[in-house]
């Protein structure tokens, strides 16, 4: 029992897949080379960054993944829009909790800068902490 393949119907189903495995191989290369910028960007600080990595590269997987779906010739109009109203929501919902998470930073910068200043004796600065000799 022989199974007949009809070319002509397989090719578009075979090209799909393919652009599939193209953008998420594409997606892959840009997360990378993200990941290389966002180290060199943040040298200086790297407590940030290694958090300004992961969120980089979400982003850039999460659309990769839907460029990937439309390939395939799945609708996502619907799905882009419903992710968009519940990231909507959530900011919205947290809007006071994000405001203090990122006003924090800045807050403890502040006063260890006033600190040193007033001790005259730094070694080493950075956005989180400082290096003190003695008073």
């Amino acid at each position: 029992m022989a199974i007949d393949i009809d070319l002509a119907t397989f090719l578009p189903y075979l090209l799909r897949m393919a652009s599939f495995g193209i953008v998420i191989f594409a997606t892959l290369v840009v997360t990378r080379l993200s990941q290389r910028i966002v180290r060199r960007v943040f040298r200086s600080m790297p407590e940030m960054a290694g958090k300004g990595q992961n969120y980089v590269s979400l982003a850039i997987w999460f659309i990769g993944l839907i460029l990937a779906v439309s390939q395939l010739g799945l609708a996502i109009e619907i799905f882009v829009l419903v992710l968009g109203l519940m990231g909507l929501a959530v900011i919205l919902g947290m809007k006071d909790v994000l405001q203090n998470i990122l006003a924090k930073p800045f807050l403890e910068m502040y006063d260890q800068l006033k600190i040193a200043r007033a001790c005259g004796n730094t070694n080493r600065c950075s956005l989180f902490n400082n290096v003190l000799f003695s008073c």
